[in-house]
């Protein structure tokens, strides 16, 4: 089969192209960046040069596609333009749909995000939740706006899927999407000192090969309009930090920063990043956001999809001896 694929030089995107290309399928993939001609470097996968802002070459690039897998997405804590966010994200996708309907294509896959559920304020988080707060950064809100065109195009008839990864890590190009991973090795080295809070509050973390593998099977098995969670394991902080520990047998001293300290911190990169015109690593939002809980459900892509995370022992474990070989 042919697939079409945003997003494919991405941390996600590139688990996904190099296990459909081992499988036999055909690539297509879309990238701004001429460089990334032969990134792949194999005669089943064929480089487009355009971004999901342009219609027309992703129309060239789409063309003899039988499916689309959806992934390209602005993911970062900021952006210098403020409205990055939305062209990316909500007028991507918009574009990338409307060009799939023209051409006929017979199954899309949109990777959304577990985040715009919103945290596990009083059950669990699952498919039907119903965010009953504001979004804490632009990336969560033009996510939902995005999730909304794909169901609205689905009620219309065309064949839609929505896939929601929750915290990924695992072995890939260290993006800004993959910084669980720089926060396993930075402290597995001895390098990452800082813990915000008391690091008891849960998020939900999944290893890269089984979000790659949800959204197979979610192009397999999904029925149109259906959402699915692809998670792994709740834990906090303190648990990853813990896993380590015992993978390794040995300990890293770690200081617990009080919360009003990071929001000054916070304040001051801000102000910094203005002056300087660059947009700051981290936002009051995203701190807000890791003041909550999001015990997250896989429970639905389990039981409809076959989906069978690892925990999250055995993913650290994977990820560290990877890490280990790159060193």
């Amino acid at each position: 089969m042919k697939f079409f694929v945003t997003g494919a030089t991405g941390f996600l995107g590139t688990g996904l192209v190099n296990e459909l290309v081992a499988r036999g399928h055909q690539i297509h993939f879309l990238s701004r960046n001429p460089l990334k001609v032969n990134y792949f470097k194999n005669k089943n996968v064929r480089f487009f040069l355009g971004d999901v802002l342009d219609i027309v070459r992703i129309e060239k690039a789409m063309t003899g596609c039988d499916y689309v897998f959806h992934m390209a997405g602005c993911v970062k804590a900021c952006a210098k333009k403020p409205d990055t966010f939305y062209k990316i994200n909500v007028l991507g996708t918009k574009n990338v749909l409307k060009t799939a309907r023209k051409l006929s294509i017979k199954k899309i896959i949109i990777t959304s995000t577990a985040g715009i559920f919103g945290p596990s304020t009083d059950c669990i988080i699952t498919e039907t939740t119903i965010r009953n707060i504001d979004f804490f950064n632009e990336y969560e809100k033009t996510k939902s706006q995005a999730e909304e065109i794909a169901l609205e195009y689905a009620r219309k008839g065309q064949n839609i899927v929505i896939v929601y990864p929750t915290r990924v890590y695992g072995p890939g190009p260290m993006t800004e999407s993959n910084w669980t991973t720089l926060l396993i090795k930075q402290y597995s080295e001895g390098k990452w000192r800082l813990l915000p809070g008391n690091g008891s509050k849960i998020g939900n973390y999944v290893y890269i090969d089984d979000v790659v593998q949800g959204h197979i099977l979610a192009m397999e098995k999904g029925k149109s309009g259906e959402k699915f969670i692809l998670g792994g394991s709740n834990a906090s902080y303190s648990d990853i930090i813990c896993t380590i520990d015992n993978i390794q047998e040995r300990k890293h001293r770690i200081i617990k920063v009080p919360i009003f300290l990071v929001f000054t911190l916070t304040w001051i990169q801000v102000i910094v990043s203005n002056l300087f015109g660059k947009p700051p690593q981290v936002t009051s939002g995203w701190v807000k956001k890791s003041l909550n809980d999001w015990n997250t459900s896989n429970e639905k892509a389990m039981q409809v999809l076959g989906y069978k995370p690892i925990n999250l022992e055995t993913g650290i474990k994977k990820t560290l001896n990877w890490l280990n070989n790159l060193n």
